[in-house]
């Protein structure tokens, strides 16, 4: 915690081993082309995940939703906004939230069915050689997709495409979300 004064970023601020500055507001700040940072940015929703499942009783999940979710990172460039995991799970657990203020029990098997909803299961990655056979397909379940990205072999190419059928096996998922959280709580 700090006690004292905040002082301007060229002033010493004498014992202290760093310089503390005034942040202005974001109407006093100069337009420099960036968006202010916002509670619904991208880059935030990490956090507001692991607020939201803390809200809900399941802080113990967040470990397991940001090891999922992290088999995304960088597959968010070649959907749809409307489509990315983080965004997705981010509005999910939110609306869970403003359902917990009128019910007192949220089901962890409910929440996880919720998420085999999500837009982004729909979304299929595969290698394909060339002669146009496909060679490897995406298992986002356990494959990261930086890892995937770099399997391809000269001439292969990779592609991303969405069906109205999951691109995983929906038991299976909801199975790994479940059975990560009651592992990680020593639950049986």
């Amino acid at each position: 915690m700090f006690h004292g004064s905040v002082v301007a970023a060229d002033q010493y601020a004498g014992p202290m081993s760093h310089v503390m500055r005034l942040i202005p507001s974001p109407s006093e700040r100069a337009d420099n082309g960036k968006p202010n940072r916002d509670f619904l940015d991208r880059e935030h929703a990490p956090y507001a995940i692991a607020r939201y499942l803390q809200a809900m009783g399941f802080a113990n999940w967040t470990h397991t939703m940001l090891l999922w979710l992290g088999n995304y990172d960088g597959f968010e460039a070649h959907i749809p906004q409307a489509d990315d995991p983080l965004i997705g799970l981010r509005q999910l657990l939110a609306g869970y939230c403003v359902k917990k203020g009128r019910q007192t029990n949220i089901q962890l098997g409910q929440v996880a069915v919720d998420i085999c909803k999500l837009p982004v299961v729909h979304w299929h990655a595969s290698w394909f050689g060339r002669d146009g056979r496909e060679l490897t397909p995406w298992d986002p379940i356990n494959v990261a997709w930086l890892d995937f990205v770099t399997q391809g072999g000269e001439g292969d190419v990779l592609r991303v495409w969405k069906t109205p059928e999951p691109s995983i096996n929906i038991d299976q998922l909801r199975h790994h979300l479940v059975a990560s959280y009651v592992r990680q709580n020593g639950l049986r």
